[in-house]
C-alpha cells in the first residue's frame, strides 16, 4: 500500500421480497483523519413502478482534532457532493449489467436526467 491509497468496504443487500437495495460504503484507512459512511437505499417507487427513488446518507466526521474538525469536515463534504454524479453514474452502471445478466425479473427504466446531473 502506498501512502496516498485509501481502501472503502461496501456492503450490498439487495432484498427481492421488498425490491430494495441497500448499499453501506465506509473507509477502512486515513480514519484518523476523516471517517466517511454512506448508506445508499434504492427502493421502487410506490406511485410509478417504472422509476426509482434512491436515498442517500452520509456521515463524514473527523478527529484530527488541532481546531482542525470542522474545516477537514466542511472540505469533505463539498468534495463528497462534487463526487455525488459520478457515483449515481456507478450505480447505474451496476444495476444496468445486473438487469443485462437477468437478475432482476422486470426491466428497469433509468431516468437519463438523472445520469445527467
Amino acid at each position: 500500500m502506498r501512502g496516498n491509497d485509501a481502501f472503502i468496504l461496501e456492503d450490498v443487500v439487495v432484498d427481492g421480497q421488498s425490491g430494495t437495495l441497500v448499499s453501506r460504503t465506509r473507509n477502512i484507512t486515513h480514519t484518523r483523519l476523516l471517517k466517511v459512511e454512506e448508506k445508499q437505499t434504492l427502493t421502487a417507487d410506490p406511485r410509478d413502478a417504472g422509476r426509482t427513488l434512491c436515498k442517500n446518507e452520509t456521515s463524514i466526521v473527523s478527529n484530527i482534532g488541532y481546531g482542525m474538525n470542522s474545516r477537514i469536515e466542511s472540505f469533505s463534504l463539498s468534495r463528497f457532493s462534487e463526487n455525488l454524479a459520478k457515483s449515481r453514474k456507478g450505480m447505474l452502471y451496476v444495476l444496468d449489467l445486473a438487469q443485462r445478466r437477468g437478475l432482476f425479473r422486470q426491466r428497469l427504466l433509468i431516468d437519463r436526467r438523472a445520469e445527467q446531473q
